[in-house]
């Protein structure tokens, strides 16, 4: 009798164990999965909900691999070709964009395409690699185009005099940012990975006319989103344009101590939605959205909205390329640094873009890195 009642509760805990385990969340689904056993290391990214307002869908999450451990860069290929990503089941991979790696410095800029970033339940995913025969990842521009976060184009700026360097989320690679009298030393560090500095004499990016009226031309509602730091602020500069005074289009630019965002048609692009310039510090970083909705056009300065007006739904697109650092006459040179230039055919939700200036402006905070798995 008290052999049988020894086995029983043995039994009863080798039951118990693992049910208490699970309640602690020690365990997860597929926790005993690998994506591909070609890779013999993975790591965890967890990204805390408190950070997301609401769930966000085929969020681009961006990953400084700053972050990771050491180990991550004694592992991995020099180029990073040999990084994957999956969702938490192991089995359903996800797209990624790497954008740049220095193994020797420890440093580099990945995107992740995650299908559902939750605002109640921290979302896992996790970053395979470890496998020297592996090639690149073929489709990254899925991270950011059609197949994944739906912009028309993202411009990392991650190499001031290669253009073919600065494109993304298109895989016909059109609009390829035309680099004008860039200098190599042009290209620095910036917030996310990194980006191009100009002297606010002759330096700019141009979209040539016939690209950007065909693939950057978004019809009545719109974002264009932008990291900037000023050297200065002077009055008619320029940090992205694609209109003029008359014909109207998309614009952030300084003017009459004021950072404006400018939409619409003839006319209703100068319509007063501003931030003063005096809110802002030469040499720091500011995350500047402009929106419209075809109707109302909104200005959001580090995820906050801090002005709203009127925005014409009509655009004359035929005649402008897409200008980076001045403004299409020629003028309105900016002096300063650009990075991360997004163009959003849709008006983003309030959500969407304070999830993304925190995901960008404090990574840390926005995720938490797990500790190296081995298979």
């Amino acid at each position: 009798m008290i052999r049988a009642l020894a086995i029983f509760l043995a039994c009863a805990g080798a039951i118990a164990g693992p049910v208490l385990q699970h309640r602690r969340g020690a365990f997860r689904a597929g926790a005993g999965a690998w994506l591909d056993t070609n890779y013999s290391k993975r790591i965890a990214v967890t990204i805390d909900a408190t950070q997301v307002s609401s769930t966000l869908t085929d969020f681009p999450v961006f990953v400084r691999l700053d972050d990771l451990p050491a180990s991550f860069f004694t592992t991995v290929q020099a180029d990073g070709d040999d990084i994957r990503a999956s969702s938490d089941d192991h089995t359903t991979e996800l797209a990624v964009e790497l954008v740049t790696i220095d193994t020797g410095g420890s440093t580099g800029e990945l995107h992740v395409s995650v299908p559902s970033v939750s605002s109640s339940v921290d979302t896992v995913i996790y970053l395979y690699y470890g496998y020297g025969s592996a090639t690149a990842y073929a489709t990254p521009e899925n991270v950011f185009g059609a197949s994944g976060a739906g912009y028309m184009h993202v411009y990392h700026l991650s190499t001031a005099a290669n253009a073919e360097q600065l494109n993304s989320s298109r895989s016909d690679g059109n609009t390829t940012l035309d680099a004008n009298n860039f200098e190599s030393g042009d290209s620095v560090a910036g917030k996310v990975g990194q980006a191009v500095i100009a002297d606010g004499s002759n330096e700019y990016y141009a979209a040539p006319q016939s690209e950007a009226s065909s693939y950057l031309r978004p019809d009545g509602s719109f974002t264009l989103s932008m990291w900037l730091k000023g050297d200065t602020f002077g009055s008619d500069t320029y940090y992205g344009n694609q209109m003029n005074s008359t014909t109207g289009g998309i614009s952030l630019w300084i003017w009459s101590s004021n950072l404006r965002a400018g939409y619409g048609g003839s006319g209703s692009a100068w319509n007063g939605i501003t931030y003063p310039t005096s809110s802002m510090s030469t040499g720091s970083w500011y995350h500047v959205v402009a929106k419209s909705n075809g109707s109302t056009g909104r200005l959001i300065v580090n995820g906050v909205e801090v002005d709203s007006g009127s925005a014409g739904s009509s655009h004359s697109w035929a005649t402008y390329p897409l200008y980076l650092f001045r403004r299409e006459d020629g003028s309105g040179y900016a002096d300063g640094t650009l990075d991360e230039i997004r163009l959003h055919d849709t008006e983003l939700a309030a959500d969407w873009i304070s999830a993304e200036y925190t995901n960008q402006n404090t990574p840390a905070s926005f995720y938490t890195i797990g500790t190296e798995e081995t298979q």
